[in-house]
Parts: C-alpha cells; structure tokens; sequence
C-alpha cells in the first residue's frame, strides 16, 4: 500500500497549517504561494491555542511552525502534531545550532532561519517537497515493516556474507529470540545439518536466486521442514539476499497423504487384478474340461438322441461361457486394466468368421446373414482384431436372438479423418421387433434390457451392449442405435437418420484405425484355422504338457491323441525342469498358474539354462489384459486361453511347423 500523492488527481492541494503570529510573515507567505502558483490549501494560525483547536477538527499533510509565539513555543505543539500523524517544519529568528538540534532530536522534519528579506520562504517550498515525500517515504516503509511483521512466513534481509539486517516477528517466535540476538548474526543460526541447500554461500549472478526445501531448528529444540526461497536485489551501491521462509509442515503431510492414497490405490488395483485372475482361473478350469470333453464326444459314434443331447451341452457351455466372460470382460473394464493390442488384421476375415460361426443359429430361424464392405475401405487394419471381433458377435447375436424372420446385414465404410487415420463405420441391421422410444436411453447400462420380459423370453444379462460401448470408446469411437423412428445412445453432429428403416433396428459404431500392410497368410485366423484342422495330423512333435488339474490332464491326452500325437504330463515347474532333464522336447504347453512352481517362474529358468530351447505356448485360464504380455515377456512363444478348443489346438501346433520347420 502506498501513501497517496499529494499531487495525485485525488488529492492535488497539500493541505498546509500555518503557525504565525507575526502577521507581516503572514502576508509574505500568502504572496509567495499566489506568486508561485503552489498547490497548497492552507489555514494560518495566529496562536498556538488557535492552532490547538483547528488541529482538534481538521487534518493536514504538514505544519510550518514559528517556534516562538506570544502563548509559547513550538516544543508545546510537537506531541499533538506527532499524534495527529502532521510533519512539521520550525521557523525562527532566533535560533542557533544547540536550539536546532534540539527541536530536530524532538520531532522536527527541518529548520528554517527567518531572515528581514523574508528570503527564508524562497526556499520553503523545496523544504515542504522534500518533507512531504520523506513523511511519505515514512509512511510507505512502515504500511512495509507491519505487513512484513504481520506475514505468516518467516522475513529476513542479509548482506552478502549472511549477516541477519533485519528478520519479522515470525521468525522471532520461531528462534524464540529478539533482534538484538540475531540482528548482525550469521544465517548459520538458521541452518540444520540435513540442509539441502548451503544458503551462507553468497550468490555471485545478477539474477541468481535459490529455492530449497531445508529444516529449520526452533528455539525448543525441534525442527520442522520449510521452504527457502531467496533472491539477490541490489540496494545502492551494495547488494544484500532477501529471503522467504515457508512452513510447509502441512504440504508434506498431506503428500504423505497423497503417497499413502496412491499407494492404496495401486495395491487395490492388484488386489482387484488378483481377484480377477484367480476368479477367471478358478471358473474356466473347470470350463474347460467341460467344454473340452463335451467337444470329444461330439466327436465320438454316437447316436441321434446322443448328438442331440451333446450338441444342448455345448450350446449351454457356450451360454455359460459366453456369460462369464461378459462379467470378466466388464469387471476389466471398469477396473481399468482392459488394454487393446495393435496388431495388423484382415477386416473381411473378421467378418467371415463372425458370420460362419453365428450362420448356424440363424438359419436355424430362417433369418439370412450377410455382410457388404465398401470399396474405401483398407483390407488390412491396424488394431485389436479379437475385441472388435467380440463387438460383431454381441450385436449380430442380439440381431438374431430379437428376429424371428427377415434378414440381419453388416455394413462397413470408411472415410479419413484429418490426421489420416481411417474413422471406420458399422451398421448392423435387422428385421425384428424393434426398441421402443423410452426404452432406448437404457440400452448401453450395465445389467440393463430394454424390457424386463425381454429377459424371461430371450435370456440375457444385459452385459454385452455396455461391453460394447466401452470397448468402442477405448477404440477412441461412439456407438448408437436407430428404431421405430427414433435414436438412443451417442450419434455424431453430421448423423442423419436412416428414414427407410422401417420394421426392426439398426445398431451403428465408429472406431479409428490405421491402414496396415498385408499380413501372411498363416496370420488370418480364418486361414489358420483351415489350414490348422487339414495339416495338424502330418506333423509329429515331442510335447509336453504342464497342466496341475487331473480333467485337464485327462483332456489333454484325449485332444493330442485326437489330433495325432502322444504327449507326456507334468503337473507341476518343477516337474518340467525335470522332465527336461531327461529329454528333449519340441514343445511345451504351459499353465501359467500351478502349485510348487507356477509356469512363468519355469519358462524364465528354462530360456536360462536349457539347450535346445523348446517352443512354448502359454496355455492359462487367465483374462486380465496383462496375461499375454506377462507370458511374452517371461519368454514363451505363443498364448492360447482355455477353455480350449481343438481348431485352436491345431493351430497353434501349425504355428510352430511353419515357423521352425519341425517334423
């Protein structure tokens, strides 16, 4: 805060008292302030008892005092202008060094001479100037010195060596000591032996400045963390350090806090990693012997009713399967630990296999599938072919559950966005009963169906649309729906309704995906496949499978010797290390989760120590998306997840013979 100026627009007169008797000096002062045009507003007072009771009513910015008057002298004056906050000036006739010096050490700004020319008053107005400003220099430093004193932060002024030329009240308390203690003492009083920063050592730049966390020892004998922030100004001729203690206890308290949450939350985050992980293991294991001997009889001599009563195993297990997964693929997602890969994939091929494995069901209603890709449209996409894979199968399989006749087409286009990236879009119609308008905004929420008895009817949990949704969003797209004339879920800006659509629903998506270069051949699952089931049977492998659950042992030996080999068991990493230690094997099929030794800890021993190196395939009940890389990363070659299929089998087995060339 800065005391007003008195030439400043809002206050542009100095307010000048007078206190003359001699009324000649009276006159002479009022001419000289016409003559020189002086911005001074000014009352004469012809006493002091007069000058007492205008000073009891009014204000001024200074006071220009005879020092002897007919009712007494100046000295009379002094504390009632020094209460009143009123500069004054002394002028005498009389006067001489001792007098001058003694009204100076008692308050007097200056002294003035009175001379018989009056020429005393030619140098008046420079004498008024330069009090005004010195009072208003005063006034400045003190508003300074209480709002340094008044600061929460610890104050202090040192010169270059470190000397203390002035500390506030605050580190006064915290020292417990008065300026006379610490006033001309070193910083060193300051310092504990843990500080960052040696703050005594002068800093020699122009514009150097110092910022450190440091501890300061209170006057009780403890300490507390502060933060130091120091700069060099120049003052003059000399340059001195003016520097800001700040009590920062609070801060590290909360980042104590802040760590501590952080650390809950990560472990939280394992925790819910783990429970995943453990879950999935604990609910597929049992699946896949399940799924996986049902899937051998199936491929037994059977009879009808047999084929019949096998074949409503399988479509339970896949409703089960299907389910589960729904539940462990949401827990990911709201968890945050669901990560897409990036990898080149053949759209069309995506498509076909969606198509052939849903063909069945909806021919069975008499419904036709098909799917149309515009020419724009890159063959080759750079993404995570399995989760959009996962998003076709949840639309087109609720296309098919919710028509009972007509027909269900998948349509693709493409169109790229300013970064060149291709902004991918999907529609899936259908001709079934439709989705009433107030039922639409419910669609993409978890456990949610557009009508309870949709449920009893059609079963469901409500989980795969949500699904969707998410996995769109993370594909950086939106996904919404058209029905009976109207829209739910989020369409783009430019969207413009699909007026033809008549009877039935249209289910839309965009995601962004980058233009890949064609992959190999034995890199489209659709090929693989095919390929897989004609080839398995030719080669011949020494394997060894790691597997600690006894059905899963037992469907082991039943898959490989379906598909045409003989393989050996080992239940546990131990027993594979020494397994090894008698024979050399091709390949091994990993668990990852077993007793003893579980198969990451064994695949990092056996890339270490054992030659030749075999191929490795994980083979896990896990879900969680860090399964693939923690298994890539230990050393393995491959991933297939349980419950598993034979097709998945062989092509796994065909991986390694047309990679390594093993017969």
């Amino acid at each position: 805060m800065l005391i007003p100026d008195c030439n400043d627009s809002l206050s542009p007169l100095i307010r000048v008292l007078l206190v003359e008797d001699d009324q000649i000096d009276r006159l002479a002062f009022a001419r000289i302030v016409k003559q020189e045009g002086l911005p001074y507003d000014y009352v004469a007072a012809r006493s002091l008892s007069e000058a007492k009771s205008i000073l009891a009513e009014h204000s001024f910015d200074i006071t220009i005092l005879d020092h002897s008057l007919k009712d007494g002298i100046s000295l009379e004056l002094f504390d009632l202008l020094k209460a009143k906050n009123c500069p004054f000036i002394i002028a005498t006739g009389t006067g001489d060094e001792e007098t001058a010096a003694k009204l100076m050490n008692e308050g007097a700004y200056d002294y003035l001479i009175k001379d018989p020319e009056l020429k005393y008053l030619k140098i008046l107005p420079a004498t008024v100037s330069k009090v005004i400003a010195r009072k208003r220099s005063e006034e400045q430093l003190r508003i300074l010195n209480h709002a340094m004193q008044s600061a929460k932060d610890s104050i202090y002024i040192a010169d270059l060596d470190g000397k203390l030329l002035f500390i506030n009240d605050s580190l006064k308390q915290i020292c417990n000591l008065e300026d006379k203690d610490l006033i001309g003492q070193t910083m060193q009083i300051l310092k504990q032996p843990d500080l960052k920063v040696n703050i005594s050592d002068p800093c020699r730049g122009k514009n150097c400045a110092i910022e450190a966390e440091i501890l300061i020892q209170r006057a009780n004998g403890g300490s507390f963390p502060a933060l130091l922030s120091e700069s060099f100004i120049q003052d003059g001729e000399k340059r001195i350090r003016v520097g800001l203690i700040r009590d920062i206890t609070d801060r590290k308290a909360a980042e104590i806090v802040l760590a501590q949450a952080k650390e809950d939350a990560e472990a939280a985050t394992k925790a819910k990693s783990e429970f995943l992980a453990n879950m999935s293991h604990e609910i597929r294991t049992p699946m896949n012997g399940v799924m996986g001997m049902t899937q051998l009889l199936s491929m037994t001599t059977l009879t009808e009713e047999q084929k019949d009563l096998v074949q409503t195993i399988q479509y339970s297990s896949d409703a089960l399967l299907t389910l589960i997964n729904d539940i462990l693929d949401l827990s990911k997602i709201e968890a945050g630990m669901l990560e897409l890969e990036e990898r080149a994939f053949t759209l069309e091929d995506n498509l076909k296999s969606v198509c052939n494995l849903l063909n069945a069901q909806a021919q069975s209603k008499g419904i036709t599938l098909s799917y149309q890709i515009s020419e724009n449209v890159p063959n080759t996409l750079m993404g995570d072919n399995a989760r959009l894979r996962q998003i076709f199968l949840n639309l087109v399989g609720n296309a098919i559950k919710f028509t009972q006749q007509g027909n269900i087409a998948i349509a693709v286009s493409s169109q790229k966005d300013s970064q060149g990236k291709q902004e991918l879009t999907f529609a899936i119609t259908d001709t079934g009963i439709g989705i009433e308008h107030n039922l639409l905004t419910k669609l993409f929420q978890p456990f949610t169906q557009a009508d309870a008895s949709i449920s009893r009817k059609y079963g469901g949990t409500g989980l795969g649309l949500a699904i969707c949704k998410r996995l769109v969003e993370l594909m950086e797209g939106t996904i919404w729906v058209e029905s009976l004339g109207n829209i739910g879920g989020n369409p783009p800006l430019n969207w413009v309704s699909n007026g033809n659509l008549g009877q039935g629903s249209a289910f839309y998506f965009t995601i962004f995906m980058d233009a890949a270069e064609l992959p190999s051949p034995f890199d489209s699952p659709y090929q693989k496949a095919k390929l897989a089931i004609a080839t398995a049977e030719k080669s011949t492998l020494k394997i060894l499978v790691a597997e600690d659950n006894q059905v899963n042992q037992k469907l082991a030996l039943f898959m490989f010797k379906k598909i045409g080999y003989n393989i050996d068991i080992a239940s546990n990493g131990l027993e594979v290390l020494e397994q090894l230690n008698q024979k050399v094997y091709d390949v091994i099929f990993m668990d990852i989760q077993m007793p003893e030794m579980d198969g990451i800890a064994t695949t990092k021993i056996i890339r270490l120590n054992y030659n030749p190196q075999p191929w490795i395939v994980a083979m896990t009940a896990h879900a969680v998306g860090e399964a693939r890389e923690d298994c890539l990363e230990a050393g393995m070659n491959d991933y297939i997840s349980k419950p598993i299929r034979i097709e998945e089998l062989t092509t796994a087995l065909l991986k390694i013979t047309q990679t390594h060339a093993i017969a």
